[in-house]
């Protein structure tokens, strides 16, 4: 969505197509519109679901957002403020969506299959904006108002979707066989008690050192996804010279190296098995940070090697996904299964503020 508005502010009056122009303020502005209305509701998100409940929490934020998108081309080119504060509704409507959904799969997720339910949860984010990018980009050859209808009406169907097919827990699914019902109450860690979830300890959270450590390296870890997707192709185009389609090549694999490395979830749960739900969140995340780390000494002292860049680049991504989507997604649900939500809305409130100024520069 932000790589279409930076198309919009260069877009001429060619084959019918409405003239925008907008300077790099207001550009820079409806990007980062969306980033500052996200965190806002992070927090609000889960609380709130805890009193209506996540299905009617999700199933708002998405239709208001898909209605809201819908509205975005007719708003650019009669208002950028309008549009602009469109842009910080959307966002603040789609801020509860990850504390929400890791809040949802407590009731779901039984304890020895975390991992992998998150990682499979969480890998939506990454494909989504590969998706996104891919065919935001052939949409906007034709014409860019083809982007946000596209995405306003997904988003309203995905809302009708999840309104049909998702329920609070397994005792309220009634195509949830007995056995399965059974297998998942069984071994789940929440206790689903709407008394024990109401109540939300705010001074224990806010004063527990792992969340604070959690927090951390969310934020440490979300400045390097940023710098991944928004950044390393800029980094490549400038240093190599290379053309735009190679540029989003390189991207979209970087992208797809990172949604793929969340399907590894399943080790994380053989890891827990066999030793413990904190042996595997240390060791994945040493072992991730240690590949980060090389992967960054190591491209700073390789700058004119095309290919070594790109090897080193995909090692990256690698490292910061099984981070992220093995250690650092599920532990919300480790530290607290009935306040997952909680937790990560405080998460993802400070990690969020890492893509701020991801954008300022862009040209």
């Amino acid at each position: 969505m932000n790589s279409t508005i930076y198309d919009t502010a260069k877009t001429e009056e060619n084959e019918g197509q409405t003239q925008i122009e907008l300077t790099a303020n207001e550009t820079n502005l409806l990007v980062s519109a969306f980033n500052f209305g996200l965190v806002l509701t992070h927090l609000a998100g889960p609380w709130l679901a805890i009193r209506i409940g996540f299905k009617r929490v999700l199933l708002f934020s998405t239709l208001a957002t898909g209605i809201l998108t819908l509205c975005i081309p007719v708003l650019l080119e009669t208002s950028v403020t309008a549009a602009i504060i469109s842009r910080v509704l959307a966002g603040a409507l789609t801020g509860p969506a990850v504390p929400v959904l890791r809040a949802s799969l407590s009731g779901w997720a039984p304890s020895n299959e975390i991992s992998k339910m998150v990682s499979l949860q969480i890998i939506g984010c990454p494909a989504g904006i590969v998706s996104a990018q891919f065919f935001g980009g052939l949409l906007s050859k034709y014409s860019w108002h083809l982007v946000f209808y596209l995405s306003g009406l997904l988003c309203i169907i995905w809302a009708l979707v999840w309104q049909l097919f998702v329920f609070p827990s397994p005792e309220e699914d009634p195509r949830c066989t007995e056995d399965e019902r059974k297998y998942i109450i069984s071994r789940r860690n929440a206790s689903c008690d709407s008394r024990i979830q109401r109540y939300i300890p705010w001074s224990i959270i806010l004063t527990s050192i792992p969340v604070w450590v959690l927090t951390f390296a969310q934020l440490c870890t979300n400045w390097i996804i940023f710098l991944i997707l928004a950044k390393f192709p800029v980094y490549l185009s400038n240093t190599f010279g290379l053309d735009v389609f190679t540029v989003g090549l390189i991207g979209t694999v970087l992208a797809l190296v990172l949604i793929a490395s969340g399907f590894f979830g399943f080790v994380s749960d053989i890891i827990s098995k066999n030793k413990s739900e904190t042996f595997s969140r240390k060791a994945i995340s040493t072992t991730s940070s240690c590949g980060i780390a090389l992967s960054l000494i190591l491209l700073s002292r390789n700058p004119c090697m095309l290919v070594v860049n790109i090897a080193l680049s995909i090692v990256l991504a690698f490292s910061v996904g099984i981070g992220s989507f093995l250690a650092l997604e599920p532990n919300s649900m480790d530290l607290a299964p009935d306040h997952a939500g909680i937790i990560q809305g405080l998460v993802n409130t400070v990690g969020n503020c890492a893509g701020f100024g991801r954008d300022k520069n862009k040209k």
